[in-house]
């Protein structure tokens, strides 16, 4: 993934980890620090293991996360994008 600013999965994860400080995420889940920074930022795309161990410790869906990450594999505004969004919500990858 390119440099970007923002991500939906970035933003839901920096809006789930709420107060607590990524010192207290990796302690908790076993995620570097710099690498739930990435993550958060979206310069870094988690993988699977990474996905389940953070829905996991914030239990959420993994489901809901995975949505996110793909619908962040393309580029803001593109046609792609608004398609899988609309996709996503109508029920696709359930």
């Amino acid at each position: 993934m390119k440099n970007v600013k923002t991500t939906l999965l970035g933003e839901r994860l920096k809006a789930l980890r709420g107060e607590k400080t990524l010192y207290e995420v990796n302690e908790e889940s076993g995620i570097n620090r710099g690498t739930l920074q990435r993550y958060e930022n979206g310069t870094q795309i988690p993988g699977d293991e990474a996905l389940e161990k953070l829905a996991k410790f914030y239990g959420v869906d993994l489901v809901e996360l995975k949505k996110l990450w793909v619908v962040d594999l393309f580029p803001p505004g593109s046609l792609g994008r608004k398609a899988l969004q609309l996709w996503l919500a109508e029920g696709g990858l359930k």
